[in-house]
């Protein structure tokens, strides 16, 4: 009787187990974009159907698993509490993240080789891994960048290399000091190009450390530049985090955007 019993709570754990397991996959991709092959991590909503076409939250520098897993598991809550649209969230294993995540420098102090990789990653995404969840995952079209420090970079840099790429931007601390603060300059340039685009923003940074009270000034000029545009289409979130520095700014920011777009959804 004892061993029946054994037997059936451990099938029973292993069932449980693999459901969990359903949940999150890594995948690796082939890229053309990068001649290399790439990996990608996919979490999924409790008891997806297969005929739900969901939103999917981008998410930059994922190879780092206490960060992927604190973004997991903030949708996970807030979707549980009816808080957060279903989604799936993509996980994004950068290689060489201060290539991948930045855009080429226009300015000649700031050519370097380890800078200036984002045109490969943004075809990577638009051209292998988007039209891949769509196979496998039946995904929307939908889609949230979400990114920290250099992620952040890549997130705001591509509204204009790329528009069509993400609906909505949460940037965490980025470096807009790059090249010159050349991604605020070209942003300017081109706000009137993108007057037509519906788009969400919640941008964040910290106060303390020497890297977010270097990164703060820069991004005080997008946000005065962004506000004074005063397009109807943009809905544009500045926050500065009193007492937080680059390492603590995510832990704050993820579920406070996750929020304002939630909140912002349900107007629509």
């Amino acid at each position: 009787m004892r061993s029946l019993f054994l037997a059936v709570l451990f099938l029973g754990i292993s069932q449980l187990t693999f459901s969990q397991t359903q949940r999150d996959s890594l995948h690796k991709l082939q890229s053309k974009s990068f001649n290399d092959l790439r990996e990608i991590k996919v979490h999924l909503p409790k008891d997806m159907k297969k005929d739900e076409r969901l939103p999917v939250v981008f998410v930059f520098d994922a190879q780092w698993d206490p960060y992927y897993k604190l973004i997991t598991s903030t949708v996970d809550y807030l979707t549980e509490i009816k808080e957060f649209p279903r989604s799936i969230v993509v996980g994004i294993n950068n290689k060489k993240r201060q290539y991948e995540l930045t855009p080429a420098p226009v300015n000649e102090d700031w050519k370097v080789p380890n800078l200036g990789g984002a045109k490969l990653l943004e075809s990577h995404l638009m051209n292998e891994v988007i039209p891949f969840l769509k196979k496998e995952y039946n995904s929307g079209d939908y889609r949230i960048g979400l990114g920290h420090s250099l992620g952040g970079t890549f997130v705001l840099n591509s509204l204009v290399d790329n528009s069509s790429l993400f609906n909505a931007y949460i940037a965490i601390s980025p470096n807009l000091q790059l090249d010159d603060e050349e991604i605020t300059l070209k942003i300017q340039r081109n706000l009137s190009a993108l007057k037509n685009k519906k788009a969400f923003f919640y941008v964040t940074m910290g106060t303390e450390g020497g890297t977010d009270t270097q990164f703060l000034p820069p991004i005080k000029k997008l946000d005065a530049i962004m506000k004074a545009h005063k397009n109807s289409n943009f809905k544009w979130n500045f926050k500065i985090l009193e007492g937080y520095h680059h390492g603590t700014t995510p832990l704050t920011s993820i579920q406070a955007a996750l929020l304002a777009f939630s909140k912002d959804r349900k107007k629509q």
